[in-house]
């Protein structure tokens, strides 16, 4: 089971990572896969992309560190669900980053493994093997911010 029903979100195992492997404590970024529905004219609601039973989550620092060049390089995109154009992930979200946009990034993270150190490796490794799991259930991944 990937997906909880809507009403049970707060039953969520968030997968943390980070350099230090550590649940932050303040500003972070969660990755909530969407449970994509086929209903015509269909809007999602905030259950329907916090019902993933594991989530990704990191610290902003970490983010900074070791992914916001390679989440630049995505952009400018367009809104995965409403088509609009987004220059930049906005750390407070919710940014709405479809499978053409995360390939992009998997094939960035890719490249980088070869050319990193050990402890970044590990890093782009988790968050990669994450996202591919999670990309097998839906199209859409919101990325959210607390900052």
């Amino acid at each position: 089971m990937v997906w909880l029903p809507l009403e049970h979100w707060q039953e969520q195992r968030t997968f943390w990572i980070g350099l230090k492997s550590r649940e932050p404590k303040r500003c972070r970024l969660r990755f909530q896969p969407l449970c994509i529905s086929g209903e015509p004219d269909w809007n999602p609601r905030w259950e329907e992309w916090h019902c993933y039973l594991f989530p990704l989550a990191m610290g902003i620092e970490d983010y900074q560190l070791l992914l916001a060049d390679y989440f630049a390089r995505i952009y400018p995109t367009q809104d995965a669900f409403s088509g609009t154009p987004e220059e930049g992930l906005d750390p407070c979200g919710p940014n709405w980053l479809g499978a053409g946009d995360w390939e992009k990034l998997i094939l960035l993270l890719r490249e980088e493994l070869g050319r990193c150190t050990k402890k970044r490796a590990r890093f782009y490794e988790a968050f990669l093997r994450w996202l591919e799991a999670a990309l097998t259930h839906t199209d859409i991944i919101v990325v959210e911010g607390n900052q």
